[in-house]
């Protein structure tokens, strides 16, 4: 099978013979992913592929592998959160973003591999920013290691700019042409049935005679669709994908011959091949990484996405033949939306990432004023960040690494949760206190309109009972997440190997004043004290004043009803006052109160 980059692949090699980085610019279809990396084999030892999403770093490994006449971990494999298929044969691995700080932490030369591709580096992932200076600065004292940089899009005055005058090729995809239709529906109009209308409009268009797409926000949308759609579309095949829905790829490359739907999050914008396909439908939104500022943790919000990103999904219709696009919204809220998305580093916590980098560091000290950005944070979160990790000791108060900083840095979680379980194998309970640290990086395995257990003392030490019922298959009458029930357990497991815990279903809930202590140490910043009102309505609104003046609002839903302090693990600000929500909150027992590490509590009245 024949790409459109193919005729480049013997020019781009010679360039990065001889040059310590290349640039490559290519569209939608030119085979840059697969075929790239496939070629240069024959020029370097061992190739490391960062691919953004955990399916295109699956699929891609499959795929090669595949064309190469053999099985994945083997020649070619990949490493995923949770999941890796290698082998010491292995000389092109596919991973995800945050594999690369690992594979330095652990060798900090990283002389496995002598070249670094970045792939879809025009996404600005905050690993594949770091990723890009990481390798940089090895590249002064590793002359033989060299770097890719591949996109659909690129920055090429930015990137010009901070790797020097290097090559780049601008390769032609793919493409014909696509009619872009905007179909906004009314306000309110349910998610479904705007799909729904939109779907049944396109199988009977004559502009798109193959499979259709169907861009949507996250799986919740997913399956809303799904079960909406089922029965409704006569004699056509209804396929899920996302990043939990890996197995579902195999139906969506099938020879069937009935026409197909494809439901998928944005993990199909790029990458992915997903062949005969002709109608595109864009909802226009996508659940975008950001962080919660109260707690700082990651968490992912439905927004509106990029004019990028449109053209991006509508240029899906586009592969094999002329097609269609339906954009759900107007075409004055697309020309309203940014030309492109903000790069993460912008936008998230960099806790976790600047702990990393302060153990690479000479010295295992954090020099926040001399690392080489690609484009500098702003200088209110490395600060807020800096001041984080000092005061969860994680940092002296000069930015060196302390010996638990040391400890956190092996523990893949935000640096709050891994001093939750620092302080919880110093309590007697390792095995609950990385569990409750997993519970609260999920953010709930409960349903969102799941009524409270007003008797619990903490929303976090409640989901753990409930958890451990589960495992024990004495379920309580409430509704789970299983996907995140799944992948709590995934990670329980994988750290269960590495620290010798039991298994979740031979675990006991016991010591909850120690786990509520820990909790506590992990979220001292975010005490509040119960501020009586006079208030109405059918139920109490509890209302906590915090530190520096700031107030919230316990959600109905929480199970904290009664405590008198708490630490919010979970809260949000309102758009409608000035008061925060919190959603996850644990109770404080007044004698945890001597211990503050942040020097905070003096400020809560």
């Amino acid at each position: 099978m024949a790409f459109p980059i193919d005729s480049y692949l013997p020019d781009i090699a010679k360039a990065l013979t001889s040059n310590p980085a290349v640039l490559l610019k290519a569209e939608p279809g030119a085979g840059k992913t697969t075929q790239v990396p496939r070629y240069l084999l024959d020029h370097f030892k061992k190739i490391l592929v960062i691919e953004p999403r955990r399916l295109a770093a699956k699929l891609s490994a499959e795929w090669v592998a595949e064309q190469c006449g053999d099985k994945v971990g083997g020649l070619v494999g990949y490493q995923i959160r949770l999941e890796s298929r290698k082998s010491a044969a292995t000389r092109l691995v596919y991973v995800t973003e945050g594999i690369l700080t690992r594979l330095i932490l652990q060798d900090r030369t990283l002389s496995e591999y002598d070249l670094i591709i970045l792939d879809e580096f025009h996404e600005r992932h905050v690993h594949s920013d770091i990723a890009l200076t990481l390798v940089k600065g090895l590249q002064k004292t590793r002359l033989d290691l060299k770097l890719l940089v591949m996109s659909a899009t690129l920055e090429q005055t930015l990137l010009q700019n901070y790797l020097g005058s290097v090559p780049s090729f601008d390769v032609p995809g793919r493409v014909f042409p696509v009619s872009v239709q905007y179909k906004p529906f009314p306000h309110e109009t349910p998610m479904m049935q705007r799909v729904s209308a939109a779907v049944q409009d396109m199988l009977v268009d004559p502009g798109c005679q193959g499979n259709i797409l169907v861009f949507l926000a996250g799986s919740g949308q997913i399956s809303q669709c799904a079960a909406y759609l089922d029965g409704r579309l006569g004699d056509v095949e209804l396929i899920s994908l996302s990043a939990d829905q890996a197995h579902n790829y195999s139906k969506i490359v099938s020879n069937a011959t009935r026409k197909k739907v494809i439901l998928s999050t944005n993990v199909a914008e790029t990458s992915l091949t997903l062949p005969n396909i002709q109608g595109v439908i864009d909802y226009g939104t996508a659940r975008i990484l950001a962080f919660a500022p109260w707690s700082g943790l990651p968490t992912l919000e439905e927004k509106k996405v990029s004019q990028a990103s449109c053209i991006q999904r509508s240029g899906r219709a586009g592969r094999v033949a002329a097609g269609i696009c339906y954009r759900l919204f107007s075409e004055s809220d697309f020309h309203a939306r940014a030309k492109f998305t903000e790069p993460e580093i912008q936008r998230i916590d960099l806790c976790q990432i600047m702990l990393e980098l302060a153990s690479m560091s000479p010295g295992r000290t954090w020099d926040i004023e001399h690392f080489d950005w690609l484009q500098r944070p702003r200088e209110a979160t490395l600060q807020q960040n800096l001041d984080l990790l000092k005061n969860l000791g994680a940092l002296t108060g000069a930015g060196q690494l302390t010996a638990d900083g040391e400890e956190m840095v092996k523990i893949p979680l935000h640096p709050r949760l891994s001093r939750i379980w620092l302080v919880a194998r110093t309590r007697g309970v390792s095995e609950l206190g990385y569990l409750a640290a997993l519970l609260i990086n999920e953010g709930s395995i409960l349903d969102k309109d799941q009524q409270p257990d007003e008797h619990a003392y903490s929303d976090v030490l409640y989901q753990l009972q409930v958890l451990l019922d589960w495992m024990k298959k004495k379920p309580r009458r409430v509704n789970l997440d299983r996907g995140a029930v799944e992948r709590i357990r995934a990670s329980f497991d994988q750290a269960a190997r590495a620290h010798r815990f039991r298994s979740m279903s031979e675990l006991v809930f016991e010591r909850e004043n120690d786990l509520l202590f820990c909790i506590f140490l992990g979220f001292a910043d975010r005490v509040g004290k119960y501020r009586p009102l006079n208030d109405t309505g059918r139920r109490k609104v509890r209302h906590y004043n915090f530190a520096l003046g700031r107030g919230a609002v316990l959600h109905e839903n929480s199970s904290a009803q009664t405590v008198e302090w708490l630490v919010a693990v979970d809260a949000r600000e309102s758009y409608d006052d000035d008061l925060g929500r919190i959603f996850i909150a644990s109770g404080v027992h007044p004698e945890f109160l001597a211990e503050d590490p942040f020097g905070l509590l003096q400020s809560v009245d």
